[in-house]
């Protein structure tokens, strides 16, 4: 198959009507190229998805309690300087 082929199938001439794809092939292939695709996909494990979620949700409580300190630390320097 030569490039010009490959160019025709992809995007066709507007004034070649028979070489058009119509709009529910483009959708159907576009379901089969996906559909594929994800037999590809690597999922993890149960096992890998609950020590990752645990890893977010300690990360994130981890942060929420670092900026709450950080934040009560500027509030006060804040105060302390604005009520002079």
């Amino acid at each position: 198959m030569s490039q010009d082929d490959v160019s025709s199938e992809i995007s066709p001439s507007i004034g070649q009507g028979e070489n058009r794809v119509s709009s529910v092939e483009r959708l159907r292939r576009y379901v089969d190229d996906v559909r594929l695709e994800m037999m590809r996909v690597s999922w993890p494990t149960w096992k890998q998805v609950r020590s990752t979620t645990f890893v977010v949700f300690f990360f994130t409580f981890a942060m929420t309690g670092f900026v709450t300190v950080v934040d009560s630390v500027c509030a006060f320097f804040y105060r302390l300087v604005v009520e002079r």
